[in-house]
């Protein structure tokens, strides 16, 4: 019998001793940021779309301000909100670019789908209903050039009309090319559609029978 208790004495205190072990370990789980951008992925979406949060050399998140930090090897300037999080456009997998139109202390910026603050011409995710944003220099969005192009970029339009708009705001296409044309325009079968590709975006023409050149569609670069 004395030798049972001393088995079971020394049985008890090597499980306390193990469950005092266990303690600082499961303390040592949560990691602290100092000094550093952390992306956090997205459930339900795209596998490589990330929520961006930064830390100050206190651990803190750095919120309702701005940062310049590097995302994907590139120094961007990012916004973080009042949760934390940078403000971003959603990633999707059929195309390369997308837009966010966000309010910073009232003025209107764009933001990329990694957060960085976007400048000049961006078409938002979409093949029909893809729009046409202009930002300046500092990112603020140019409410005035956004409309003419969104006007100018509305299916059946006069396609002189948004090639002046591209030539001022983006300059020349990378490359342009005519094929057949696939689709219907109001019942009538179009000549060719001419596909006028620049950096970020495209913008599609139909020249119809009558020799009319009209604007079909601009678009995102597919990914």
């Amino acid at each position: 019998m004395k030798r049972f208790r001393v088995l079971l004495t020394v049985i008890i205190c090597v499980l306390g001793l193990g469950l005092c072990a266990a303690v600082p370990v499961c303390a040592a789980a949560k990691k602290t940021y100092r000094n550093r951008l952390v992306k956090v992925k997205i459930k339900g979406s795209h596998p490589t779309d990330y929520n961006y949060y930064y830390y100050n050399k206190k651990g803190k998140k750095l919120k309702n301000a701005w940062k310049k930090v590097k995302v994907g090897g590139k120094k961007k300037k990012l916004y973080f909100g009042k949760s934390g999080k940078a403000y971003k456009a959603a990633k999707t997998a059929a195309f390369k670019y997308n837009v966010a139109v966000k309010k910073v202390k009232g003025v209107q910026y764009g933001f990329g789908t990694d957060g960085g603050l976007l400048t000049g011409i961006y078409v938002s995710a979409g093949f029909d209903d893809g729009k046409f944003y202009y930002f300046n220099k500092s990112g603020k969005l140019n409410k005035a050039v956004t409309e003419k192009l969104q006007k100018a970029a509305a299916q059946g339009s006069d396609a002189e009309t948004l090639r002046t708009l591209l030539k001022k705001y983006a300059g020349k296409p990378k490359s342009t090319f005519t094929t057949n044309a696939c689709t219907l325009y109001e019942d009538v079968m179009p000549e060719s559609v001419t596909v006028e590709r620049y950096s970020r975006f495209e913008a599609q023409y139909y020249t119809m029978p009558d020799g009319s050149e009209i604007v079909y569609v601009a678009a995102g670069l597919l990914s």
